[in-house]
C-alpha cells in the first residue's frame, strides 16, 4: 500500500513531500490506517507535514473512546492534533446536513490555522459505490452520478481521496497487518440508515455477482467525471451568454434559453445550480423547465437551501432571501457634472461628459437641470409620440411590456425640471428624443448587471 499510496501524491500533490496536510480522523479502521499510512510515508517529518482533525459529534457513547484513542495515536507519533466537539446551537439539530457544515467548516479553520496546503480523506471503493447507488437511485445530476473525486477544490479546500481505489477489506487487511488500532463505530452495524442498508445488503450482492464490482464502478465514476471535465469549456461559454449573475440572483431570457437543445438546458440548470451551493432531485429539474416552457406568464417554485425559482414573463431568475423592500429614495442632479450613482451592487447611474459604453444611453442639457431620478408614483406618465400629445400611464405600460410585479418597484425613471419623464431606465425613452447642438450635452446612462436592456424609443 505504502508504494501505491506515494504514488498517488506524486501524481496529484507537485513537491509533495514539502506540502502541509490535514488529514480527518475518526477513530474508524478507514481513517487510522490512513494516518498510519500518511506516517510511514513521511516518516521523520510526519510531524511537521502532518495535522490530525478529529470531530466529536457527542452523539454516541463511543465518541469519548474514539476521541482518547485517535489522541493517543497521534501523542505516540508525535502528530498535532486538533479536536472539535459539536454541541448543537439554537435552531440547529443534528441533521446529516448540520453535522457536514460543522465538520467541514472545523475542517476550513484547521487548514486556515496551520496554513496547510490539504485535506485529505479516507474514503474507499465501497464508499464510492454506495455514494453512486444512492445518488443512481435517488435522482442526481452528472456530476453528482461522477461520484466522489480523487482531487477536488471545494470551498477553500483542497481536498485528496488516495483511497478510492481501495476496498474496504483491504483496508481491515492493512490494520491486522500492521497492528493498526480502531474503532468500529456500532451505527453502522443498524439497518435504520439508508447507507448501511446498501453497505448491508445491495454491495454485497453486486460483489457476489462480480467480484470486481467496485473497481468498474470507480472506473465508471472516472469516465462521467472525464466526460463532465470535457463539457465545462462548452458550458461557461453558453453560461457566459445566457445568464446574469448576481450576489443572490440568477436571470437568464426564456426565449434565448429555449432556443438551445433540451439536454444543454439540462446540463446548463445544473451547472448554475452547482454554483449557487444547491442540488436538486430529478424531479425538480423537470419542473423547472416545465416552467420555463409554460405559457403561464408567472410562476414560482421552491427550491433547497433558500432559493426560488420565478417565470415572470420572459425573464426567468434563481433568487435567495426575502422579498426585497424598495426604499423610497430619489436622486437629485442639481447641476451638470460628472455624477456617479451605485443604488445597489448591481446597478450604475453615470452622467457624464465623455463616451460610456452603456446599452441605454440619453442626452441631456444644462436646460434639463435640476435632473431627479427616482422610482415610479401613481399618476406618472410618458410621452410615446413627438409632438407629446399621446401619453401613457406608467401603470399600463408596464402592463403592455409585462414587466413583474416586484421588478415594477424598483424601476427607475428620469424627470426633467419640467417635471416630465425623459425616460424609465433600461427599458425606454419619452418622445421627442432631442438631440440638440453639442454645446452643454451630457450623456446619462444605466446598467443592471442583472437585466438585460431592450431599449424602446
Amino acid at each position: 500500500m505504502q508504494h501505491q499510496l506515494t504514488a498517488f501524491f506524486r501524481r496529484n500533490v507537485e513537491n509533495y513531500t514539502e506540502k502541509k496536510y490535514v488529514l480527518a480522523v475518526s477513530g474508524g479502521v478507514d481513517s487510522m490506517v490512513l494516518l498510519n499510512a500518511m506516517i510511514t510515508i513521511f516518516g521523520d517529518d510526519a510531524k511537521d507535514r502532518l495535522v490530525v482533525a478529529h470531530v466529536n459529534y457527542g452523539l454516541r457513547a463511543q465518541a469519548v473512546d474514539e476521541e482518547q484513542l485517535v489522541h493517543r495515536f497521534c501523542k505516540l507519533h508525535q502528530i498535532p492534533i486538533e479536536t472539535k466537539h459539536w454541541q448543537e446551537a439554537e435552531g440547529v439539530t443534528a441533521s446529516e446536513k448540520s453535522l457536514r457544515d460543522f465538520r467541514y467548516d472545523f475542517f476550513r479553520a484547521v487548514t486556515k490555522k496551520h496554513e496547510a496546503d490539504y485535506l485529505v480523506l479516507a474514503h474507499h471503493q465501497d464508499d464510492q459505490m454506495e455514494t453512486v447507488l444512492m445518488k443512481w437511485s435517488r435522482g442526481s445530476t452528472l456530476e453528482g452520478l461522477s461520484g466522489m473525486k480523487e482531487k477536488r477544490f471545494v470551498k477553500e479546500l483542497d481536498i485528496l481521496r488516495p483511497f478510492l481505489s481501495y476496498e474496504k477489506k483491504e483496508l481491515y487487511q492493512e490494520a491486522k497487518k500492521y497492528d493498526i488500532p480502531y474503532l468500529e463505530d456500532e451505527s453502522n452495524e443498524s439497518d435504520d440508515y439508508t447507507r448501511n442498508r446498501y453497505r448491508h445488503h445491495v454491495i454485497p450482492f453486486l460483489k457476489e455477482e462480480n467480484p470486481n464490482a467496485g473497481s468498474h464502478f470507480q472506473k465508471s465514476a472516472q469516465m462521467i467525471a472525464d466526460a463532465v471535465a470535457c463539457l465545462m469549456p462548452i458550458l461557461e461559454e453558453k453560461q457566459e451568454q445566457l445568464f446574469q449573475r448576481g450576489k443572490k440572483k440568477v436571470t437568464f431570457h426564456r426565449e434565448a434559453f429555449l432556443k438551445e437543445p433540451i439536454e444543454m438546458q439540462r446540463l446548463l440548470l445544473q451547472q448554475v445550480l452547482m454554483q449557487m451551493d444547491t442540488t436538486i432531485s430529478v424531479v425538480q429539474m423537470e419542473q423547472i423547465l416545465e416552467k420555463v416552457g409554460s405559457d403561464k406568464a408567472q410562476l414560482t417554485l421552491d427550491l433547497p437551501n433558500g432559493w426560488k425559482f420565478k417565470k415572470r414573463y420572459e425573464e426567468c431568475s434563481f433568487e435567495k432571501g426575502r422579498q426585497k423592500v424598495v426604499p423610497n429614495i430619489e436622486y437629485i442632479l442639481e447641476k451638470p457634472e460628472d455624477t456617479l450613482i451605485r443604488p445597489n451592487e448591481d446597478e450604475q447611474i453615470l452622467l457624464t461628459t465623455g463616451k460610456t459604453a452603456s446599452e441605454f444611453t440619453i442626452p441631456v442639457y444644462p436646460k434639463d437641470f435640476p435632473l431627479t431620478i427616482r422610482h415610479a408614483k401613481p399618476g406618472d406618465k410618458i410621452a410615446l409620440d413627438a409632438s407629446e400629445t399621446k401619453h401613457q400611464k406608467l401603470s399600463r405600460w408596464f402592463i403592455n411590456s409585462k414587466i413583474p410585479l416586484e421588478e415594477r418597484k424598483e424601476i427607475w425613471v428620469l424627470e426633467d425640471a419640467s417635471k416630465k419623464i425623459r425616460a424609465i431606465l433600461g427599458y425606454r425613452y419619452a418622445q421627442p428624443l432631442f438631440f440638440e447642438e453639442e454645446t452643454g450635452k451630457m450623456i446619462l446612462s444605466y446598467e443592471n448587471k442583472m437585466r438585460c436592456t431592450h431599449v424602446k424609443k
